[in-house]
């Protein structure tokens, strides 16, 4: 069964945000609205669509979950056999990743993606296209890994570092991004631990000075 394209049929990117995706349907529902159909079957079906395409799309989980589907099924059918439809491959995941909650990513669906586009046969096909090509899939997967736990966002960054290895400005980004996110990681997984030792000192120091 093919997918329905939710954001074709509403006219709008894969990045809209909720106040695009609104204005889109009021603006197709007022277009396609069965009032002003007279008796045209086809006018109906796409204001059914468009109907269809806003509930999951103004929906943040049935959002996400057709996110999931779509790009997953996408990369599982298709083969990927030119950088250009590489980085069209990975443009498309970095849109979809940008209107996610963060909070609900499945990071490892998101690795696996990601290193499913950065296998051996594509990295040949990646060093192969012109550096415009190859900035632009860099800098998607970039923004990716952005939204991966560090652990996992690791093993990503020497790929890519390797992949920019004639472009400083790459490599210095990709290095500053490894490095925030490395310090991000480490201080939200040790600053309740950090804390708790914190406090203990200091209810040391005041014991001491009041004893």
């Amino acid at each position: 069964m093919v997918l329905k394209d939710y954001y074709n049929i509403l006219q709008v990117p894969p990045n809209a945000t909720l106040d695009d995706i609104k204005k889109a349907y009021r603006k197709l529902a007022l277009q396609y609205h069965p009032d002003t159909a007279e008796n045209n079957n086809n006018q109906l079906h796409l204001f059914l669509e468009i109907k269809e395409a806003y509930n999951v799309l103004s929906n943040t989980k049935m959002r996400q979950a057709y996110h999931y589907k779509k790009f997953y099924k996408q990369v599982e059918q298709e083969a990927l056999v030119t950088a250009e439809y590489i980085a069209q491959q990975a443009q498309q995941l970095a849109a979809f990743i940008a209107v996610l909650d963060p909070y609900r990513i499945d990071y490892h669906l998101l690795y696996k993606l990601v290193i499913q586009l950065l296998n051996s046969s594509n990295q040949r096909l990646i060093e192969k296209a012109n550096s415009h090509l190859q900035q632009q899939i860099i800098k998607n997967l970039q923004a990716c890994i952005w939204h991966l736990h560090f652990p996992l966002a690791q093993n990503v960054y020497p790929i890519l570092l390797g992949l920019s290895s004639n472009n400083a400005n790459l490599i210095a980004a990709l290095n500053q991004q490894r490095s925030t996110q490395k310090q991000l990681y480490y201080w939200h997984t040790y600053k309740l631990a950090g804390a708790f030792v914190v406090a203990i000192l200091l209810c040391i120091c005041f014991y001491l000075l009041v004893k």
